[in-house]
């Protein structure tokens, strides 16, 4: 009488055994995912501010304090800029806002693993990459007479603070994507529930105004001015230049 039980334990076993193989060898689940560079402005590394201003080496700008917004000033005449060897390429954690966009099929918990596995390895990747520094902006301003006189006369009409362009990191080729990869694409695979994403990153049209050579980057210097001896001097200013909107015409 035990011999039946015994078939159907063998088969259950086999049955069993079959669907983890099958479950094993299987394909992963094929999912096309989309992520959107949100914020782009607000990007900054150790390179600098993510530059969609397109501010140039030496130009000035008069930033209002009290409504965070920058006015264009002009551009110091400056000395030869020191000028680094340039990289054939570089990339940094890009860490402004990323979202996902995946098809409704895939779980939650899946989908949020994914968004943070990718988040955390998206680079801001820039070949044939220089950094481009004046060597002294209180030299440089001090011997610069037109701009020094129109920066005392802004500072003398209060609340805005000259900001002086310093530093520009220029490159050929601007792209976000995944690390170790080109064109901003590629996949992965996701030990969650078997899933293998594709990844596309939708942040070309934030980063089409940068051509050959183009300042990619940028940081400033906030200029201060003793009004007793008639100097300017260096000072220290806390602006988040992030923040900071554009104007579009000179103040």
């Amino acid at each position: 009488m035990r011999k039946p039980l015994t078939v159907v334990l063998v088969v259950l076993v086999l049955a069993a055994g079959g669907w983890i193989a099958w479950a094993l060898l299987r394909p992963p689940a094929q999912v096309a995912a989309t992520m959107t560079c949100g914020e782009v402005e607000l990007f900054q590394s150790d390179l600098g501010i993510i530059n969609l201003a397109q501010l140039s080496l030496g130009q000035y700008l008069y930033v209002d304090s009290a409504e965070s917004i920058a006015f264009h000033g002009g551009f110091l005449v400056s000395e030869e800029p020191v000028v680094t060897e340039p990289m054939a390429s570089m990339s940094v954690h890009y860490d402004a806002s990323l979202s996902m966009t995946v098809p409704g099929e895939v779980p939650a918990l899946v989908r949020a693993q994914a968004e943070e596995a990718v988040s955390r390895s998206t680079r801001l990747m820039a070949s044939n990459v220089q950094r481009e520094t004046m060597p002294s902006v209180l030299r440089v301003l001090e011997a610069d007479v037109d701009a020094r006189d129109e920066i005392q006369r802004a500072v003398s009409r209060g609340r805005v603070i000259p900001f002086v362009v310093h530093a520009v990191v220029r490159a050929d080729t601007v792209s976000i994507g995944l690390a170790g990869t080109t064109e901003g694409s590629m996949k992965t695979r996701l030990l969650v529930d078997d899933f293998e994403f594709t990844v596309r990153y939708d942040c070309s049209q934030a980063l089409d105004i940068f051509g050959s050579r183009v300042a990619v980057f940028f940081k400033v210097t906030p200029i201060g001015y003793d009004a007793a001896t008639g100097f300017f001097v260096d000072t220290r200013v806390d602006i988040d230049f992030t923040k900071v909107r554009m104007a579009q015409t000179a103040r």
